[in-house]
């Protein structure tokens, strides 16, 4: 009997030998649940194409799932879990939420990779993001506002850091375009009546509004309040507006223009893939995920698999080909660039109307 409970020993060390154990925190419930999802199945594809071709040397990739429910609590909790109880030594994610996630990495010393992370206000080592910087999605937008001569904006956005980041950028690269900000109003991350800003909206001399919202619902029904009471000005909002959740519930969305990442021809054909694999259309934040997984694959094959021998090959990653971008990181471990195009919502779609006149304003 002593005999075989030690040949288990043996054998279940061998398995665990052999499995390469990552970290994935995808918001899977709440309004962020649309990017979360496809950014889970995004990075199990990547997965699974290495393991069928044999793994990172024999080893085969495992992704322990945690729901950061977009809750900002619940996201600590499942990098906690992850980084204490899993002992995972990198992680791929959050969604969104890198103003919690930088700070673990940094405690923990631990890889997290988020592809879609936005706003990093406090830089680690160890933490990157995939998604573009907040100037590369700005600076589009100010050049269409300069191109129609709209030239007097009031900014409207949500109280927490990504949201307020976008406004403080946004006003920065306005101001110095010769585009004065006329009045600001932040809103709660849970806000459902808008009548007081709109009449502020009404009473200012603005001839448009750049509203980035952090969350859809209220972008939604800041959109819905501000048709019915009738005022005419131009939105425009944040990449986050191509959410099919969004337009549905709130139709009255139509006319939002918006800079979003560019695709390439690489992401055509990997939505191909990915919807033969899953079943649904390409998420925003999709191929992100994936070149997350890439990049971690990547750094398995190339340097090892513990924390540091990840963070070493991440923070030296030059031009690495994925398929959302071209990528490199900067000495904050953001993208360095990537570029976008002016889209709006037209008869209930998500439209491609221009590519910036001056692509070498993106960096």
């Amino acid at each position: 009997m002593r005999v075989v409970f030690l040949l288990f020993v043996l054998l279940s060390a061998c398995v665990s030998q052999e499995t390469i154990k990552v970290g994935g925190v995808f918001h899977l419930t709440g309004p962020a649940a649309f990017w979360g999802e496809g950014e889970k199945d995004a990075v199990l594809l990547a997965f699974e194409e290495v393991n069928v071709q044999g793994g990172i040397e024999g080893k085969t990739l495992e992704l322990v799932i945690q729901d950061g429910k977009t809750d900002f609590a619940a996201t600590v909790n499942a990098l906690r879990f992850l980084t204490g109880v899993e002992e995972v030594d990198v992680i791929i994610g959050p969604t969104w939420f890198s103003s919690v996630a930088a700070p673990i990495a940094n405690e923990t010393r631990k890889v997290i990779i988020s592809p879609s992370g936005g706003t990093v206000p406090t830089t680690s080592a160890y933490f990157f993001d995939l998604w573009p910087t907040e100037r590369q999605e700005i600076i589009p937008i100010v050049h269409e506002l300069q191109e129609k001569g709209l030239t007097k904006v009031v900014l409207v956005y949500t109280l927490n850091d990504w949201s307020q980041s976008m406004a403080d950028v946004f006003e920065k690269e306005a101001t110095s375009s010769g585009i004065s900000v006329v009045a600001r109003f932040g809103t709660s991350p849970e806000e459902k009546d808008f009548r007081t800003v709109i009449e502020g909206i009404r009473a200012s001399t603005a001839d448009v509004i750049y509203a980035p919202f952090a969350f859809y619902p209220p972008q939604g029904e800041f959109s819905r309040q501000f048709k019915v009471a009738g005022v005419n000005m131009p939105i425009y909002s944040s990449s986050g507006t191509e959410n099919p959740q969004l337009l549905t519930a709130f139709p009255q969305i139509e006319g939002t223009v918006y800079a979003y990442p560019e695709h390439s021809m690489k992401e055509e054909e990997f939505a191909e893939r990915f919807k033969a694999r899953f079943g649904i259309n390409l998420t925003p934040s999709a191929t992100f995920a994936y070149d997350a997984a890439s990049l971690v694959i990547a750094a398995f094959k190339n340097k090892g698999e513990s924390a540091d021998e990840v963070q070493i090959f991440l923070s030296s990653t030059k031009y690495f080909q994925g398929i959302s971008n071209t990528i490199s990181f900067d000495e904050t471990g953001r993208v360095s660039e990537k570029k976008h195009i002016i889209k709006q919502v037209e008869n209930g779609a998500f439209v491609a109307k221009s590519v910036p006149a001056n692509p070498h304003l993106i960096s």
